[in-house]
């Protein structure tokens, strides 16, 4: 490794990063195209037979859809992407010419990260501004039938960012952000698994939002930057339990402690998602438990068919109702914590039903957050983080969850520490937890018992309609 690793890399040349939306166009056409290409040859050459099929289909009577009908998903997939194209040639036309300006070069893990660039948009008093530093892992697992890539936020944090006037259709952004000692830096290579900084502006009011990938190394000298940007609504360092939005977590201080009320959906789609992919999963279970069925109440019953219609159904099952009643969890439940001079009280209310949870402050042992989910990859994800609780014994109680944001989770995090300090633990405690729960061990049991009969049933079912064939 060479002692300047950001030197002659073109994507990071002069400290002049361009933005790069010309690649995602260029997929967003090609995905456009792919179903356009594939959808012609099959509706030319089949197109009478499907139309026949879609006659024929009561929804009164399952026995009369035909899979081929699934087709007709291909031209309506190809429209679908179709404004999902136009935005990005859009964004593609307007802001091509954009590039980011950093100073110092390159950013400074234990300094600063700072810089300014122009964006062709009308500027006006107020605007907002979202600028954020990110720190993301990439971690690439290789098999031998397939590759995998997953891209995780290790560093997240807002910068102080300032708009002006540029001329009279231009605005011109500074930033700055202060990055913590000890992070990762950059990775001019990208082989294997690596590290990568991006930082990601958005423009609220405009369609401009883009990460640029950064050069950002520990270089020794702790550079900072000569922008200065006084701290300010934009500024990640105000950022206090008061600024929080309602939406996510309302505190209020109280003369014997505090009270803190989570709101249902406060994880934003989060739910929704889960809720809609678990539909998904269960009108595939619903779709191979017909296919059972039909198989069972043949002529002929084949076994080792109807084994396997029947294990894909249970399996869809067993994902897909648990993901809709999570979803439906996570956009209803509430989350209220409380504290008076003894007692530290933690309620859910989840299906019209209260779990409550009591403690003494002296039980405390110490708080910390976590990431309990990730939308999107890179830059442009969407995190969530949950703050737990520690007691002296060692038992773990949830003191928020789907908290959006590293930003609304520090200062959830901060205010909670200075009101519940730790206590040591006690050793005494920590011996008498049982290692697993009693009801772990019995789903252990249960699901080695469950791939035994399986694989039992998988061979008796071969051997049934071997036997039968001969």
């Amino acid at each position: 490794m060479t002692e300047y690793p950001w030197i002659g890399v073109d994507r990071w040349k002069n400290g002049r990063i361009r933005a790069r939306l010309a690649a995602p166009l260029f997929v967003k056409l090609g995905v456009s195209l792919l179903l356009i290409g594939i959808s012609v040859p099959i509706f030319a050459s089949e197109g009478e037979r499907l139309m026949r099929y879609l006659a024929a289909w009561r929804l009164s009577d399952p026995s009369t859809f035909n899979p081929k009908l699934l087709l007709f998903m291909l031209p309506f997939m190809a429209v679908l992407t179709l404004p999902w194209l136009a935005r990005s040639w859009r964004q593609w036309r307007t802001y091509q010419g954009v590039a980011l300006t950093l100073d110092p070069y390159p950013g400074a893990i234990g300094g600063q990260v700072g810089g300014y660039l122009e964006i062709p948009v009308r500027y006006r008093d107020d605007m907002p501004v979202e600028v954020h530093l990110n720190c993301i892992r990439v971690t690439r697992s290789r098999g031998r039938k397939n590759r995998s890539r997953s891209d995780s936020v290790h560093w997240r944090h807002r910068a102080r960012a300032r708009a002006s006037r540029s001329s009279a259709a231009r605005t011109r952004l500074e930033f700055v952000v202060d990055v913590e000692p000890g992070l990762p830096p950059s990775d001019a290579d990208q082989r294997g698994s690596f590290v990568y900084w991006a930082l990601r502006i958005r423009l609220p009011e405009h369609a401009f939002d883009h990460a640029f990938e950064i050069p950002v190394f520990d270089t020794g000298s702790g550079a900072r930057s000569p922008i200065r940007i006084d701290d300010g609504p934009t500024a990640s360092s105000a950022r206090r339990v008061a600024d929080i939005s309602p939406d996510t977590a309302e505190v209020r201080e109280t003369g014997a402690g505090f009270a803190i009320g989570l709101p249902a959906g406060r994880s934003g789609a989060m739910g929704t998602i889960l809720a809609v992919v678990g539909l998904v999963m269960a009108a595939i279970a619903a779709f191979m438990w017909y296919q059972a069925y039909d198989l069972m109440t043949a002529t002929t019953i084949h076994y080792f068919p109807l084994l396997v219609s029947s294990m894909i159904a249970l399996g869809f099952s067993l994902f897909g109702v648990p993901l809709v009643i999570a979803g439906l969890f996570v956009q209803t439940n509430e989350l209220y914590v409380m504290l008076d001079d003894d007692w530290l009280m933690v309620e859910r209310k989840a299906f019209g039903k209260r779990f409550q949870t009591l403690i003494t402050p002296q039980d405390v042992h110490a708080i910390s957050k976590s990431v309990t989910a990730q939308s999107g990859q890179g830059a442009s994800s969407e995190i969530y983080y949950s703050i737990k609780l520690e007691t002296v014994q060692g038992r773990k109680i949830t003191l928020a969850d789907g908290i959006h944001g590293q930003e609304n989770a520090d200062a959830l995090l901060g205010f909670l520490q200075r009101k519940l300090p730790g206590h040591p633990k006690d050793p005494q405690g920590q011996r008498e937890r049982l290692s697993l729960p009693l009801w772990a061990k019995y789903l252990i049991t249960g699901m080695k018992l469950f791939a035994a009969v399986a694989a039992v049933a998988t061979v008796a079912a071969f051997a049934a309609d071997f036997i039968a064939m001969s």
